[in-house]
């Protein structure tokens, strides 16, 4: 299975705002710079426990993040800038979401036709890029984090292992989704071997690969991959399928 995508992911930092009021009644935008808790009291709006900044109400920030100018913040450039309430990503201990960030620090999830889940992850244990897929083997649960780059079986001639493109491939994985995330900075990928018949293994890479063109020639295309142990579906993320 072979995609295309591209990828950023870059830290977001917030713009420090005029300096917080400290606790008076009557909270409201024009009376306090700070936050609002749920008692109507104005806070400085710069702890973990009650975050937040122009008179809006507080927000307690989650586990490993903290309060920064008035904004729950956490994480590195590697993807896990946060900001709790504000529709972003937070990351866990294992997947590290990727965003798509403007000039301007508008952030979004990067999602493409083939992310099931509707966005794309940092598998920190596999080191692997994966999307969220709730249906996998025989339409087993729960959701999954499933590579979006393999080395695939080669069941019809489209990779060679010879510059003849005599030799077809047992195996074979072209670089489009890893040349795009190493554009941006992002680390390469491990890459797994998918069977036609839907089974895993490591893979084990060759030489060069070579595709076929139309007008008789061959040209390089990525490399050649054998398989390599055997794996199971259950070292991938799993995922839950919540709603708020």
């Amino acid at each position: 299975m072979r995609f295309v995508a591209a990828g950023v992911a870059v830290l977001v930092l917030a713009a420090c705002p005029p300096a917080p009021s400290m606790p008076q009644t009557g909270c409201r935008p024009a009376t306090c710079s700070g936050c609002c808790d749920s008692a109507g009291t104005c806070q400085l709006g710069l702890g973990e426990s009650a975050c937040g900044r122009g008179g809006e109400s507080c927000t307690p920030c989650g586990s490993g993040m903290r309060c920064s100018a008035g904004r729950c913040t956490g994480g590195t450039a590697g993807g896990s800038s946060t900001g709790t309430g504000q529709a972003e990503l937070v990351s866990g201990s294992r997947l590290k979401a990727i965003h798509l960030t403007s000039g301007d620090g508008a952030k979004a999830p990067l999602s493409f036709g083939f992310t099931y889940g509707g966005g794309l992850f940092w598998d920190e244990q596999l080191s692997l890029y994966c999307t969220p897929f709730p249906f996998y083997g025989f339409f087993q649960r729960p959701a999954i984090c499933l590579p979006i780059e393999w080395a695939s079986e080669v069941t019809d001639p489209v990779y060679y292992s010879d510059a003849a493109c005599t030799a077809a491939a047992p195996g074979a994985s072209s670089t489009a989704v890893s040349g795009f995330f190493l554009d941006a900075g992002l680390p390469a990928a491990t890459l797994y071997f998918a069977a036609a018949d839907g089974g895993i293994f490591t893979a084990v890479q060759g030489g060069p690969a070579y595709v076929k063109l139309a007008d008789g020639g061959c040209e390089p295309s990525g490399s050649t991959y054998t398989r390599g142990m055997p794996q199971s579906y259950a070292i991938f993320a799993p995922m839950q399928i919540t709603r708020d």
